[in-house]
């Protein structure tokens, strides 16, 4: 039943964030050198989530070996 209420939970959590998004995407930019970086928030996010569970993934594999 906890499971339950869990997943119904992110369901709704994750629908309000992406109707938010879709309303207002945000708007990030990152600049380095001579180089300019600009992004919506959500694709950043995305990417970054993306980027620490490879880095995670990869630590794992690494001590398991």
């Amino acid at each position: 039943m906890k499971l339950l209420t869990g997943m119904i939970v992110t369901l709704f959590a994750s629908v309000w964030v992406a109707l938010s998004l879709q309303q207002n995407p945000g708007y990030t930019m990152a600049s380095f050198g001579d180089w300019t970086i600009e992004t919506s928030l959500a694709f950043l996010v995305m990417v970054l989530c993306v980027a620490i569970l490879a880095c995670y993934a990869i630590l794992r594999l690494s001590c398991k070996l």
